[in-house]
C-alpha cells in the first residue's frame, strides 16, 4: 500500500517515508503508466494553530504550512476505454437534490465534487462505470472518500474537509479542504510512459 496525505507525507509499499513540498498552484504527475495517469493540483496548506493574518490583521486558528492536493485526476484506460476521474476540494455547482436528504451526497454536498467522464457523481453509492472501472463514493465521520476500483488500480481519495474548530464560515470552508490518497494496490506495466 502506498500512502500519500495532507502536505503531502509519502508512505512507500515498502514503509519508506519521505514529503513531497510542491508550489501552490502547480500540477504533478505522480503515476505515469500505461492506461494509469494520476495527477494532482497543490495549493497551501493550513494547520491549527493561532495566526495573524498580515494583510487582514485577523486572528485565525489556522495558519499557512506547506502545500496540500486540493485535486486529483485520475485516467484509466486507453483511448478506445478511457475513463477520467477528477476529485475536487471545491463543492459541486448543483446540489439541489442534496436538500432533503444531505446524507445522501458526497460530503453532504457542502465540499468536494467528483466528475467521472465530466459528468457530475453527487450521490453516494457505487457506480459501475464500464467493465473493468468501478467508483465508489462514501461518506465516514470525519470525512468523505472515494474508491476506485480497476484491474491495474484501486486507489482511495478522502475528501477532508477543514476542522470545525478552525471556525470558518460554511460558505468558506471548501477552501480549506484537501485530499489524502491511498493506493491499495497497482500493476506497472514493464514499460512506462
Amino acid at each position: 500500500m502506498l500512502v500519500w496525505a495532507a502536505d503531502p507525507h509519502f508512505v512507500g509499499f515498502l514503509n519508506q517515508t519521505y514529503d513531497v513540498t510542491g508550489i501552490t498552484g502547480h500540477i504533478y504527475s505522480i503515476i505515469a503508466d500505461e492506461g494509469i495517469y494520476l495527477n494532482s493540483r497543490f495549493e497551501t496548506a493550513y494547520t491549527s494553530g493561532m495566526y495573524l493574518d498580515p494583510n487582514s490583521n485577523e486572528v485565525k486558528n489556522y495558519r499557512p504550512r506547506g502545500t496540500w492536493m486540493a485535486d486529483i485526476g485520475v485516467v484509466l484506460g486507453d483511448a478506445d476505454s478511457e475513463v477520467t476521474i477528477v476529485a475536487s476540494k471545491e463543492p459541486p455547482t448543483e446540489v439541489s437534490t442534496c436538500a432533503e436528504k444531505p446524507q445522501d451526497c458526497f460530503f453532504c454536498g457542502v465540499g468536494g465534487s467528483i466528475t467521472v467522464d465530466g459528468e457530475s457523481l453527487l450521490q453516494v453509492g457505487t457506480l459501475q462505470v464500464n467493465d473493468d472501472v468501478t467508483v465508489k463514493l462514501t461518506n465516514l465521520k470525519k470525512f468523505s472518500r472515494v474508491s476506485i476500483s480497476s484491474a491495474p488500480l484501486k486507489v482511495d481519495l478522502d475528501y477532508v474537509p477543514a476542522p470545525e474548530e478552525w471556525k470558518i464560515d460554511e460558505e468558506e470552508r471548501a477552501a480549506y479542504g484537501h485530499f489524502n490518497l491511498k493506493i491499495n494496490s497497482i500493476v506497472i506495466s514493464p514499460k512506462v510512459v
